[in-house]
């Protein structure tokens, strides 16, 4: 069995350089054309049903403000009736049918005068405690309520008790509560109360039914889509409006929305909602998929037959170009082979084209990698060098000197203590921070251009800082690279304490372990969040190349911060280590 399976992986194998090439150009060529086609379809289908969806709930949210404008003018209405003191009089006292007249023309008045949309007002009626009602817009009254009994049969009906329960707010119902076989209409009903009456004594209703063309003028609704309005309040679903009878019988046939939203989206349809704050009743927008879609199909379409075409040329120029590229590949291959054991002269000729150009690059490549790779190291230190002594080229000692003279004089003659300890020590730091040119000194004098430099910052900060230093007399005379623990102590102000409110504090300890010369610097400063801020400029970054660069790999840098609690950072060198630089001459190279 085993045997057969070797067999047959051997005649299946592709043995010949040229045939798997070619095999490789075109599975790496064909599929990926395809498969670029349909993710670039997915996406441009995902981003235009994105698009819909944004686009109809911005026309949604628009149309569903202009029948807020309609809802609240009629909810104005309502309270300007329940305001008018004769309506009132008549509702509690007298009574509707006492002077009919009179209350029909005020009720006239108020909707002529309060109801912007009036054409889609079919009727207002206003009903008082007997249940006699004057109506504008109809001459029923109370519709299917008319008769001798039309009392009991009002208070039973379930408009009637979502109204009173509401206690005088306006309840939207989704039918014509006077005229439920009516199709065309839907109601709102507000239960009156006295406002004159600490009791809030009813007074009777106001029923304002509302024609559905309303809906209709919903600009969004184009051809192919569909628009309706639903309601799935306290457990209620019903439909408001429908511009589709299909869409309305999917409604009416499932129980749950989400059965809804799955049959919708199964036959093809995309949705986009808006809730109405005012009713909590949805506004539906309904579009074909394959509608929306439709130029995008002729594309995909398109897309299928240019790619087709390309897969053809890609596969015909693969099987032109495969032997052209395979035979200077099986040289360079060889040559390959001969510079991995240690030969460098090669004498192979190549055409002039991309693996040509491989092949010639590859043989300078093995000739001169090793002085390159040397070259390239010089150049780097030699870079280095250039940055950390870039500084003190520009810096004319003589006149620094003379200046800071100057004005230590003129702080000395006019009186002015600060300014004069400022230049002193100003002046005292130029001359430890120059030192001759020397790249290191001793840790005392280090510690000295510190005090120089808390000094000036003490005064430009009125003595917000405290300085303490800790330092082991035994290593005084022991050599540090220049600017090595001042760059630290300027971080820790400028990161930690100067940015805290209140004095702040510093301590530089150092001592000599072993071999090593260990340094920490602590503050209780705020902490810093953002590390990297640090290495800008004549940065922590900085400090820890210099110590490798001098000291070799055995020096370490380490730094802790806490936010709100400070930041503490401790440096370590063996004085007699040596990295890369190993003596003063090493600087001018």
């Amino acid at each position: 069995m085993k045997k057969l399976k070797r067999m047959l992986i051997e005649k299946l194998q592709i043995r010949k350089l040229r045939e798997r090439f070619l095999l490789v150009l075109i599975i790496l060529s064909i599929p990926p054309i395809f498969l670029v086609g349909i993710i670039a379809y997915n996406i441009s289908a995902n981003s235009i049903k994105e698009n819909y969806t944004n686009y109809y709930h911005e026309q949604l949210k628009t149309f569903n403000d202009r029948i807020d404008y309609v809802f609240n003018s009629i909810i104005k209405m309502n309270r300007y009736i329940l305001s008018n003191s004769e309506l009132q009089n008549q509702l509690t006292s007298i009574g509707l049918d006492e002077n009919e007249q009179v209350a029909a023309f005020q009720l006239q008045t108020i909707i002529s005068n309060y109801i912007v949309e009036r054409e889609y007002i079919d009727s207002v009626c206003l009903v008082d405690n007997q249940y006699r009602a004057i109506c504008n817009g109809k001459s029923d009254n109370l519709g299917v309520y008319e008769g001798d009994d039309k009392a009991l049969v009002v208070q039973q009906s379930e408009w009637f008790e979502r109204a009173v329960s509401a206690r005088g707010r306006e309840v939207f119902f989704t039918y014509n509560v006077l005229n439920p076989n009516d199709d065309h209409s839907i109601s709102t009903v507000k239960w009156l109360l006295d406002p004159r009456d600490m009791e809030f004594e009813e007074m009777g209703f106001l029923i304002i039914n509302i024609n559905k063309s309303l809906f209709q003028q919903n600009k969004a609704v184009e051809n192919e889509q569909d628009f309706m309005v639903t309601n799935e309040i306290d457990d209620e679903k019903d439909i408001v409006y429908s511009s589709d009878d299909k869409m309305e019988q999917i409604f009416r046939e499932n129980d749950d929305m989400s059965d809804v939203t799955k049959v919708i989206e199964e036959d093809g349809f995309i949705q986009s909602q808006f809730q109405n704050k005012t009713t909590g009743w949805n506004f539906v927008h309904i579009i074909p998929e394959d509608a929306l879609l439709k130029e995008l199909h002729s594309i995909r379409n398109i897309t299928l037959v240019i790619a087709s075409i390309i897969s053809v040329i890609a596969i015909m120029l693969s099987i032109m170009l495969s032997k052209t590229i395979t035979n200077p590949l099986e040289k360079l291959k060889v040559m390959m082979i001969r510079w991995s054991k240690g030969e460098f002269g090669f004498t192979e000729k190549f055409k002039n084209d991309e693996v040509g150009q491989i092949g010639e690059t590859f043989k300078k490549m093995a000739i001169d990698n090793k002085e390159l790779m040397e070259n390239v190291k010089q150049h780097e230190v030699k870079e280095r060098e250039a940055e950390l002594r870039v500084l003190q080229a520009h810096i004319n000692p003589h006149f620094l000197y003379n200046t800071l003279d100057s004005i230590y004089w003129m702080a000395v003659m006019n009186q002015q203590s600060e300014i004069e300890k400022m230049s002193v020590a100003l002046s005292e730091s130029f001359k430890i921070t120059l030192s001759k040119g020397k790249t290191e000194i001793p840790i005392l004098e280090e510690i000295k251009h510190i005090d120089h430099y808390m000094t000036i910052q003490n005064i430009r900060y009125n003595n917000r800082f405290e300085y303490i230093t800790e330092i082991d007399p035994n290593i005084n005379e022991i050599l540090i690279l220049k600017l090595m623990l001042q760059p630290i102590v300027e971080n820790s102000i400028y990161h930690g304490l100067e940015k805290k409110i209140g004095p702040g504090k510093i301590i530089i300890k150092g001592r000599q372990y072993n071999e090593m010369i260990e340094f920490v610097i602590a503050d209780n400063g705020v902490g810093m969040k953002d590390k990297k801020a640090t290495n800008q400029g004549y940065g922590l970054n900085n400090i820890k190349e210099r110590l490798e660069l001098y000291y070799g790999r055995s020096s370490s840098f380490k730094m802790k911060s806490m936010i709100g609690k400070g930041t503490v950072v401790k440096i370590s060198y063996n004085p007699n280590a040596k990295g890369v630089y190993i003596n003063e001459s090493d600087y001018n190279r």
